[in-house]
């Protein structure tokens, strides 16, 4: 299957892999957003930029993710053991984990504290709490600045984006790792159900589904630490299949 002619479902199974999916998503709705020279993708931009402050706004999660990264390294390590190893790309992925280790022990606080202190941000969060959305006669500041130039808006936008630099390394490494430690294998459902003990496998933290981008159904998955369930859900009616779906699977550790 090409990337062109598929859509990939994942289920994180703790909670550093959920914040970094959620971080991802946000940083690529800014990419997005930024290809658009629009008041309104300024406005969904800082949107993302605000959900992401919210996203590592609690204190454990910095610590959490400074674990996945001495995980991770420690992983890596072993594998420059193995004869299949390609040394040089894992000793690149090392370098870049020890530095975003040094990196998360020497800042002070939560990520992206500076962001969150941020006076325009906090008045921006502030307007996009508003229950119906952010209207101008309720959120000047922010009708203000999505009515500047594109050059003065993203005066701005640049300064976010210096700051969330560090995070968007950190994510992407860590997410390419997981993504690279398993390869999908093929499998199929009965009567709209699979499911697999996962007693025998090393802890799985990301759960994979491969399916054809036009196909009619798509997955819900439930795993734990020990047991595998997915359920195919038809499009049109939303309701569970009962037809045997092929699909792909891969369960990262």
């Amino acid at each position: 299957m090409s990337k062109q002619t598929v859509i990939i479902y994942e289920q994180a199974l703790n909670e550093q892999a959920r914040v970094c999916l959620k971080a991802e998503q946000f940083l690529q709705r800014i990419d997005d957003m930024l290809r658009f020279d629009s008041p309104w993708a300024c406005e969904n931009l800082a949107r993302a930029v605000v959900d992401l402050t919210i996203l590592f706004d609690r204190t454990d999660i910095k610590a959490k993710i400074s674990k996945q990264l001495r995980e991770l390294s420690d992983t890596l390590t072993q594998h420059l053991l193995s004869p299949y190893c390609d040394k040089a790309q894992t000793e690149e992925l090392l370098q870049h984990l020890k530095n975003y280790q040094q990196f998360a022990l020497n800042i002070e606080g939560r990520f992206v504290d500076s962001l969150r202190d941020d006076p325009f941000i906090k008045t921006i969060k502030q307007c996009l709490q508003q229950p119906s959305g952010p209207c101008s006669h309720e959120a000047p500041a922010l009708h203000r600045w999505i009515a500047q130039p594109y050059e003065e808006r993203y005066k701005i936008i640049a300064h976010w984006l210096k700051q969330l630099n560090p995070i968007r390394a950190i994510v992407t490494v860590i997410l390419h790792i997981l993504r690279e430690s398993a390869v999908f294998e093929t499998k199929s459902s009965h009567a709209g159900h699979y499911s697999q003990n996962l007693k025998a496998t090393k802890d799985c933290q990301l759960v994979r589904v491969k399916l054809l981008r036009d196909s009619l159904v798509f997955p819900e998955i439930s795993a734990g630490r020990q047991h595998l369930n997915i359920r195919f859900i038809t499009i049109n009616d939303n309701k569970p299949s009962h037809e045997n779906t092929g699909f792909e699977l891969s369960l990262c550790h």
